[in-house]
């Protein structure tokens, strides 16, 4: 299907079935079963790495703060890449505590995990949720050297509404954040099942909650940006999701290879809107394995 198509077939659509296709609480019945795994297997974490820095303050409101948990010191010194993620929740609900266990498979694997938390709606725009998560990259950027990362290495990660933010970091001008910032400040990204076009939501409950309109719809949609830099991206989206949430990867994995970004489109079986984030979290999960290649393709 040609990229214009992709952006315009949600149009055929009902009303009723725009809402059931971005309804994902809705979409699983063991949701309630999994987000208890989630706050269980993310206390577990943090009571393993007693030595992690939970809430650091990037600004100063109690949501904009990061955990982040460091894994075993290299034999030769190295600082460790760092993987930054960026949690769902319909940019309304849940918070960082809740996905510390997103950390597991990437420690093992070498990484630092940073989950930073951002301010939820209504209370705060989509906008300011997109320069939250910018400035949760600046903390870190800024921080780097005393929080014993390697900020040369930063790849962003994001589950639904947190693989839109990440989609946002590529897209964004660093250097207009001051010419000490690297204008590759984010080396890659991993979307999934990320939300990347946003017209869609308008007529949704989701969309009223967020108070877009067609103009700030389009502006913080990755789908109609422009990277201003090469990098890497990888999407992935689990077979048991549905047609609408697969047509949100596949529209931006169309789009931007034009604009300089790598993009490899995963579909995994087994997985629903929610297990997905088991194949990061996880040491072998398919996408935690993916990540030091994903990390090297941006940085060739």
């Amino acid at each position: 299907m040609a990229d214009t198509a992709l952006l315009e077939c949600w149009r055929d659509l009902s009303p009723q079935a725009l809402e059931r296709a971005y309804d994902s609480c809705g979409a699983a019945a063991e949701q309630p079963a999994i987000l208890r795994r989630w706050a269980r297997d993310s206390a577990l974490l943090r009571r393993a790495h007693p030595d992690s820095r939970l809430d650091l303050a990037y600004g100063s409101d109690p949501h904009q703060q990061i955990d982040l948990f460091l894994p075993p010191p290299s034999p030769g010194g190295q600082r460790p890449p760092l993987l930054l993620y960026l949690h769902g929740g319909c940019w309304q609900s849940l918070g960082k505590s809740h996905y510390s266990l997103v950390a597991t498979g990437p420690l093992a694997r070498g990484f630092a995990v940073a989950v930073a938390g951002y301010r939820p709606c209504p209370a705060a725009s989509l906008a300011e949720m997109v320069e939250d998560a910018r400035n949760a990259c600046l903390f870190l950027w800024q921080h780097g050297q005393g929080l014993g990362i390697d900020r040369e290495r930063m790849v962003a990660a994001g589950h639904a509404i947190g693989g839109h933010l990440a989609a946002m970091l590529l897209a964004t001008r660093w250097a207009s954040y001051g010419r000490r910032h690297p204008r590759d400040l984010v080396a890659a990204a991993v979307g999934l099942s990320g939300l990347y076009q946003l017209e869609p939501l308008l007529e949704t409950r989701l969309g009223r909650a967020l108070g877009l309109d067609l103009a700030s719809a389009r502006a913080l949609a990755p789908v109609y940006l422009e990277p201003p830099y090469s990098a890497a991206m990888l999407l992935a989206v689990g077979r048991r999701e549905c047609a609408e949430q697969h047509r949100q990867s596949e529209a931006l994995a169309a789009r931007w290879p034009d604009q300089g970004v790598a993009v490899d489109l995963l579909l995994l079986a087994r997985h629903n809107h929610y297990t997905l984030i088991d194949e990061l979290a996880d040491a072998e999960g398919l996408l935690c394995t993916l990540l030091p290649a994903l990390l090297a393709a941006a940085r060739d």
